[in-house]
């Protein structure tokens, strides 16, 4: 993240802990999908950053991205939505690092930077065919 950041979070979502099986990470590898809203005020302008980073069992990246966003003039007081969608990254996923900040433009003294809500880190799990099991409604075989 960028340095002089007034307003920042960073947030580590062991995916064990949170009940995901080790073996649909393994052999699945399902989508993981980051996102957020973050807006600015409307009387100050304002910088936005975002990122996420899967971590493997052993502790290392796996892979990353980051997004950067000002907001200025006409995009002030409005909210946007970042979404990044993670696939194919290999076996040993454990961690999601998700991190933002926000900085106003004007260096006002306090925090009139980026506003954030809804973050949000989702695994997309493999959608199972339910199977239906009929009676045939013969009871001469049984």
């Amino acid at each position: 993240m960028g340095q002089e950041s007034i307003g920042s979070k960073q947030q580590t979502i062991d995916l064990i802990a949170e009940g995901v099986p080790p073996q649909l990470l393994e052999i699945f590898q399902p989508p993981i999908v980051v996102s957020e809203w973050y807006c600015s005020r409307e009387d100050c302008p304002a910088a936005y950053e975002f990122s996420a980073t899967l971590i493997d069992d052993s502790g290392n990246i796996m892979d990353t991205t980051e997004f950067r966003d000002t907001l200025e003039n006409e995009r002030q007081n409005t909210w946007f939505y970042i979404e990044h969608e993670f696939t194919n990254y290999g076996p040993g996923l454990r961690k999601v690092i998700f991190q933002h900040a926000g900085i106003d433009r004007r260096f006002w003294s306090g925090h009139y930077g980026s506003k954030m809500a809804g973050a949000c880190v989702k695994v997309n799990l493999p959608k199972h065919k339910s199977m239906k099991i009929r009676e045939t409604g013969d009871s001469q075989n049984g």
